[in-house]
């Protein structure tokens, strides 16, 4: 599978979080995801930062968007490799 034009794909993916838009967010997953995150581990705190699926996924963005109604990015960089693709964000108005 091609590597996407990061540049585009970094707009869309920060257009999409800060319209607070999870289904958006979600097209860019397969449906058996694995995301890990120490803030996975704080919003529910029985996933111990793992998330499995692409259900739960919605299920913990959308618990944890409820106590972030501000949450906002900005793209820092965007990094293109062969077959990756990486995107430094800056997160404002969010208390974590």
């Amino acid at each position: 599978m091609p590597t996407p034009d990061a540049k585009t794909y970094a707009e869309q993916w920060v257009h999409a979080w800060n319209a607070h838009d999870i289904e958006a967010v979600l097209d860019h997953f397969h449906d058996d995801v694995l995301f890990t995150s120490p803030v996975a581990a704080r919003v529910l705190p029985e996933t111990g930062g793992v998330v499995r699926g692409k259900d739960a996924l919605r299920h913990y963005w959308t618990t944890a968007l409820k106590s972030l109604p501000d949450l906002h990015f900005e793209i820092v960089a965007v990094y293109r490799g062969e077959s990756t693709l990486v995107s430094t964000t800056a997160t404002i108005a969010a208390n974590w």
